[in-house]
């Protein structure tokens, strides 16, 4: 069986951590989709990915990750404050996101407005830390 990327175990970890919170979870901003959707999350790792350990026998990363809360704006197209703080909220009350792989910690929201696509966008910036071995991974992304 093949050995799964950090990057995969990192992205993986965060994603499942708040499917069932939005309608959907996706790794990019999709530019178009199938149906209309209300609400979405999208999760990104916009920093490198730092080894925590010296020499080549265990690996314990560190890097930021971001969550961006997307909602459809009001047909006025003001912000749905209810759901957005809603959603917010849910995404905050996962956390300290604890797995097997990976401890994400010290979530930070900031208001981000308006996408220029009908949504209105929180981001949610926190910590993540690696916590296994290098045996049970890859070093490609």
């Amino acid at each position: 069986m093949a050995k799964k990327s950090l990057t995969y175990h990192i992205f993986n970890d965060l994603s499942t951590a708040v499917s069932g919170i939005a309608k959907k979870v996706y790794l990019d901003r999709p530019k178009t989709t199938e149906s209309e959707i209300t609400d979405f999350i999208v999760v990104d790792l916009p920093t490198v990915i730092h080894n925590r350990v010296k020499g080549d026998m265990s690996v314990m990363a560190g890097c930021y990750g971001v969550y961006y809360v997307f909602v459809k704006s009001k047909d006025d197209y003001t912000p749905n404050m209810t759901k957005q703080t809603s959603l917010v909220q849910s995404v905050l009350d996962v956390f300290p996101i604890s797995t097997s792989h990976i401890t994400a910690t010290e979530p930070t929201v900031l208001m981000k407005g308006e996408d220029g696509y009908g949504y209105h966008v929180t981001t949610i910036t926190f910590k993540v830390r690696t916590k296994f071995n290098a045996d049970k991974i890859t070093n490609t992304n």
